[in-house]
């Protein structure tokens, strides 16, 4: 071996070389705000290419890139560098050309990149922008959903008289940098671009929608037909009964194709054309219901619940290509597993039971799984396995270098009796460079929806590392309401908001305490956003046992919140009706009623443009604790919605919390 080869070798094995304990540091706010998050992929048609989209936090949430990846895994090659957002990746169908979302041109439109080399290429402007597109099967068409002219976020402001004929009173402004939810019709055009055509012309009162992920169109396989969701109920605030409507892609009549009263979303025909299968809910009227997968057979219209007897949340879902099965992914004690469906036998197995997994794929021939996987010590990574679960493997490693010099504790489940007998789950992670001599204060980290679960997942706001970087045991109890945990579990927080819930923390706190014996109970915060930012208010009022609180974007006042939130349909399942015919429901659950009990430091943060919680709910509560004398701060971020996007303003809400919790539970900081 030359003196060269050596030196090469010597070099590799360096640069490769994990990093040792000793030579980590813990994780900082730089370091979260250049990881990538991975949004979404997909795979090629001849299943040899992967493209992902993903994004860093240095210039908020709406900055990402498209990159290419090998299926057998390596470095991920980047396609787009402009600054701001380009995304949603979809390869044609010929697999020649790779389409994705760019906002280069100032709103968002489909952009063409031809696979063998050149320049990617705007084919449609449409004045308001496009949130979403699929191609058709053939390759000729592109359906995508926009705005009406009507109703351009970006045409003139006028006045507009609401009532219940009007689509304004449903469907508020989306955020026209980032364009979520809204009253979107779904339009056909030719993929090489030109004139488009409107397939809900003359449905002016119903409207398709688009609720994330997954999409909510898809293409038949002959490409002459497309599914969507609509509602039409023109009272409700929030849609709580979905249906699925087929529509000719040339245009035509409105077929319904799903009657149930609750909702019916993800609508997919099977690749052989014999089944549209579809996410269902079962009750009217509660948005937060529990998932199921309904088949209906296109040749004698039987309609089957794959998952009557999974009591489970039904996720996301994939056909495998011989039609014979379903893969789908499911909330399970606090991670997104996946678990597929014999469509004959109605079998259900567990696939992957272990971390959390989305943009759930299987490769054209029908033999492996690519997914994105996290956990809580893990950046998303895209991963591959066979069909049942085995040959797990890692193929992206977008931040593998970051990762390496950074020490994380993984996760630690543990389970506990609550107040009533119930089993109830919590996760707690060690401070990094543990010493379990020394005791630590700890951090209640509480959930953010009133149905969702604190998770084994990266995240990218209130990520549990940040907390426990600065010396802290974070504490996180997936008490009543959590998904993942049966459908009763998850209506015990409905109608008792402040009651289980508040009861299982309080349980799963002495537990820890109990239990891990470093956890300094004299040194405790809790921090919640949304609805743990509700639960934040309500603990002020009912407990001293913490140091400080931390509420971002709480519920204060249900009733004030109800006539001014959009999710006032939501609330009446939650709170039993209206508060115009149930108010002691309302003022029962109103941490308003307890302002008199508040002694604890409280540290607010609410954005001024928050879409999901009014900001005046935390002007109350500030306003409240202003009034009983009682220690608090009110962090005010700018122009800055439910999640908070601003690089700077992230960075500050981070400062700011951190050092709230540091001046009251800390006897010396790290």
């Amino acid at each position: 071996m030359t003196v060269l080869r050596i030196w090469l070798t010597c070099f590799v094995f360096l640069v490769n070389a994990p990093v040792s304990t000793a030579q980590k540091r813990c994780i900082n706010y730089n370091d979260l705000s250049y990881i990538q998050f991975i949004m979404e992929c997909t795979l090629s048609p001849d299943g040899n290419w992967i493209a992902l989209s993903a994004r860093q936090n240095q210039t908020g949430t709406c900055d990402q890139d498209i990159y290419l990846l090998n299926h057998r895994g390596g470095s991920a090659r980047r396609l787009t560098t402009s600054n701001g957002f380009d995304g949603s990746p979809r390869f044609s169908p010929d697999g020649s050309l790779l389409a994705f979302l760019s906002d280069r041109s100032g709103t968002r439109q489909i952009h063409m990149l031809p696979m063998n080399g050149g320049e990617a290429q705007p084919v449609s402007d449409v004045p308001a922008g496009i949130s979403d597109y699929i191609w058709s099967p053939d390759g000729n068409l592109l359906a995508y959903t926009a705005l009406p002219e009507s109703l351009s976020v970006l045409s003139e402001p006028v006045s507009v008289v609401l009532n219940p004929n009007t689509e304004a009173l449903n469907c508020p402004d989306p955020d026209p940098l980032c364009p979520g939810p809204g009253c979107r019709h779904i339009f056909i055009m030719p993929f090489t671009g030109g004139p488009s055509w409107d397939l809900m012309q003359g449905s002016e009162h119903t409207f398709p929608v688009v609720i994330g992920d997954p999409c909510h169109f898809s293409f038949s396989p002959d490409s002459r037909e497309i599914l969507f969701v609509r509602y039409m109920d023109s009272t409700q605030t929030r849609p709580s009964n979905l249906d699925i409507y087929a529509v000719p892609s040339h245009g035509g009549t409105l077929k319904q194709i799903s009657t149930n009263p609750g909702n019916e979303d993800s609508p997919l025909y099977s690749p052989d054309h014999r089944y549209i299968a579809c996410r269902s809910t079962r009750r009217p009227g509660e948005t937060g219901d529990q998932t199921d997968i309904l088949l209906k057979d296109r040749f004698n219209g039987r309609i089957r619940n794959l998952t009557e007897n999974f009591d489970l949340d039904v996720n996301e879902m994939v056909w495998t290509p011989d039609s014979d099965h379903i893969y789908f992914t499911a909330w399970d004690q606090g991670r997104l597993v996946i678990f597929h469906v014999d469509v004959k036998t109605g079998k259900i197995k567990g696939t992957l039971l272990t971390g959390t997994n989305t943009n759930l794929m299987i490769s054209p021939d029908g033999n492996r799984l690519y997914f994105v996987r996290s956990r809580a010590h893990m950046p998303p990574e895209i991963f591959t396995c066979n069909l049942k679960g085995e040959q797990l493997e890692q193929i992206s490693f977008l931040n593998h270098r970051l990762v390496n010099q950074i020490e994380m504790n993984p996760i630690h489940d543990f389970w506990f009796s609550s107040f009533d007998g119930k089993l109830v789950h919590g996760f707690l992670i060690k401070p990094p460079f543990f010493d379990p001599a020394r005791k630590v204060p700890g951090v209640l980290l509480i959930r953010n929806d009133t149905h969702s679960a604190s998770q084994d997942c990266f995240k990218a706001d209130w990520n549990a590392q940040m907390f426990a970087k600065n010396g802290y045991a974070v504490i996180m109890i997936n008490m009543r309401g959590a998904r993942g945990y049966g459908r009763e579990f998850s209506d015990a927080v409905s109608k008792n908001w402040g009651g289980s819930p508040y009861r299982d923390l309080m349980h799963g706190l002495d537990y820890v305490i109990r239990e891990f014996p470093f956890v300094d109970e004299t040194r405790i915060a809790a921090v919640g956003s949304g609805y743990g930012g509700y639960m934040i208010d309500w603990i002020a009022g009912h407990t001293q046992r913490f140091q400080c609180l931390v509420s971002h974007a709480g519920i204060f006042d249900p009733v004030s919140f109800y006539g001014s939130a959009r999710q006032s349909d939501e609330m009446d399942w939650e709170f039993g009706g209206t508060p115009y015919d149930n108010y002691k429901q309302y003022e029962k659950w109103s941490p308003v009623k307890f302002v008199k009990n508040i002694k604890t430091p409280v540290l607010i943060i609410h954005g001024t443009m928050d879409e999901k919680i009014p900001f005046d709910q935390s002007v109350q509560f500030y306003t409240a604790l202003q009034k009983q004398h009682v220690e608090s701060r009110f962090l005010i971020l700018r122009k800055e919605g439910h999640k908070i996007r601003g690089a700077e303003n992230m960075r500050t809400c981070w400062e700011t919390v951190l050092n709230w919790i540091g001046e009251h539970t800390k006897e010396d900081m790290p």
